[in-house]
């Protein structure tokens, strides 16, 4: 297993790059499945850490005669870490409670993919 990583996302001795065995295996079963060479996988954010970044490797599979597949991980930020500190009263409207989180997971997923269109 070949890789290279482009952010602080994983302890630099773990050769999956944080990534779990589980999604691993799921992402080049997708790969094999659909014939492409490249897999996005996307992870929410977590209390204790964000991820600016990319997470990538490339995986040689052997039983497809050394084909590479890329696996590139994006942590999204689905958590807003501002309602852990905010009085919470009197709001009823979670919209509003959220959309900070909105904006942000949009410019992400644009930076990624490019602009969405509505």
């Amino acid at each position: 297993m070949e890789g290279s990583d482009r952010s602080e996302y994983a302890d630099e001795q773990d050769p999956k790059k944080g990534i779990s065995q589980n999604d691993l295996y799921q992402m080049l079963a997708y790969a094999v499945r659909f014939e492409v060479d490249e897999i996005i996988l996307f992870y929410p954010n977590t209390l204790c850490q964000g991820q600016e970044a990319q997470t990538e490797l490339t995986i040689k599979d052997a039983l497809a005669g050394g084909r590479e597949i890329t696996i590139r991980a994006f942590q999204l930020p689905i958590i807003e870490r501002g309602l852990l500190s905010a009085d919470l009263c009197g709001v009823t409207d979670l919209r509003e409670l959220f959309a900070k989180t909105r904006r942000e997971l949009i410019r992400k997923i644009e930076g990624i993919l490019g602009p969405v269109v509505a």
